[in-house]
């Protein structure tokens, strides 16, 4: 928030955030590049951490910041939930470059230091071994990057027509119940993974209206039996849903609901998707909200939604 970027999705124990030009003065890779140097110097005082019961733990991160043109949608059936995703090469590399980083670093793509250019010091030099791709391990930016923030809202600047389709309706309902967000727990959940492909995000016009038009039969699918899409992540070898059956909601036989709605995600015939793989795992998951002032949601992670995952991928 601070150097302007907007988190655009929660994925697991990661986070893709969006900076722009349209904003601010300070070009966007100067305050990204900025933002993550400072991130990792912040993490610094989490290197030690003494847990009770387990001892000394080390908490780190590692950053990525490429730059070039990315497509930017808003899809989602407004009366469950509206979803703003990301996706093309630019965010391609972002997972690239993550499989280069090590804990404590900054990458940034080959566009990005072309952008730069005497402003970074570079420590190393990275290449994936796959794709060819090089990042460069920053050390230092050499220009002072002032924090930028984005300016208060009033408290009635958003309506609640405009709110509502953007938070899943229990979430919602309970916001304007009075009673406040969910407390962070642990609770039984099943999770389901939905990877597919088939859309050329980057060379097809209609990209947009396809992916729209799969995700809301999904979403539909999924509102019959009480549950709800978490996050959506879009990716070169393929996209994928995670699905939460038992968070925000529980039922007695969320396991059978899951597997029905699995069944039903299975045999969803659209002529554009392809490669649909589905993984389920039930198990203890903590679940509640995270998130800054600026960009919440609503999450469930744990074991059972990584054995979810793992099971999909196979």
């Amino acid at each position: 928030d601070a150097y302007r970027g907007s988190v655009i999705s929660f994925s697991g124990d990661a986070v893709t955030c969006w900076f722009d030009d349209q904003d601010s003065e300070t070009p966007s890779v100067f305050r990204a590049t900025a933002c993550a140097l400072v991130i990792q110097q912040t993490m610094q005082q989490f290197a030690q951490v003494e847990i009770a019961g387990v001892g000394v733990i080390s908490l780190a991160i590692k950053a990525v910041v490429t730059v070039g043109p990315a497509r930017r949608f808003l899809i989602g059936d407004p009366t469950i939930q509206l979803i703003d995703a990301l996706a093309g090469e630019t965010l391609y590399r972002l997972a690239t470059g993550e499989h280069s980083a090590e804990r404590g670093e900054v990458l940034l793509d080959e566009p990005a230091v072309a952008v730069l250019g005497e402003h970074i010091e570079v420590q190393d030099w990275r290449k994936d071994s796959e794709s060819g791709e090089r990042f460069a391990v920053v050390s230092r930016l050499k220009v002072e990057v002032e924090p930028d923030l984005w300016p208060t809202l009033d408290a009635d600047a958003l309506s609640d027509d405009l709110v509502r389709p953007w938070l899943l309706p229990p979430i919602y309902d309970r916001l304007m119940s009075g009673v406040g967000e969910f407390l962070t727990e642990l609770r039984p959940t099943v999770a389901l993974f939905l990877r597919f492909s088939g859309i050329d995000y980057d060379g097809d016009p209609e990209s947009q209206t396809k992916l729209n038009t799969y995700l809301q039969a999904v979403q539909r699918i999924l509102a019959r039996y009480d549950s709800y899409m978490l996050q959506l992540t879009i990716g070169d070898k393929g996209s994928n849903f995670y699905i939460s059956f038992g968070a925000p909601l529980a039922h007695e036989d969320d396991a059978i609901r899951a597997v029905r709605a699995a069944l039903e995600l299975r045999d969803l015939q659209m002529d554009f998707i392809s490669g649909v793989q589905i993984g389920v795992s039930q198990g203890l998951s903590r679940t509640g909200a995270c998130g800054g002032v600026y960009r919440r949601t609503y999450s469930a992670i744990g074991d059972a939604v990584n054995m979810a995952a793992r099971l999909m991928q196979s």
